[in-house]
């Protein structure tokens, strides 16, 4: 995919308050939010950029590559009112 920035566009990493798009390198994960284009590209207003993890970007089992989040515990049974 081909993702379009422009000096408006804004970058977030973790730990860094001023984020440039010099701080994106090769290897890091990107999440890129803006307009999608009918060619296929986007023209992006915010860029997320992350360290590449094997389960995806960010915290361990969410966000793009992860595999979504960890199920809930089943419910215990109510007890019932009726006795027998």
């Amino acid at each position: 995919m081909t993702i379009h920035v422009t000096a408006t566009t804004t970058y977030q990493t973790r730990g860094t308050n001023a984020s440039t798009l010099a701080d994106v390198a090769v290897g890091n994960q990107v999440l890129a939010e803006g307009t999608l284009n009918t060619d296929g590209s986007l023209d992006a207003t915010v860029i997320h950029v992350g360290a590449a993890k094997p389960d995806g970007f960010g915290r361990p089992n969410r966000g793009p590559g992860a595999n979504g989040p960890t199920p809930a515990a089943p419910a215990s049974p109510a007890p019932s009112a009726n006795a027998g």
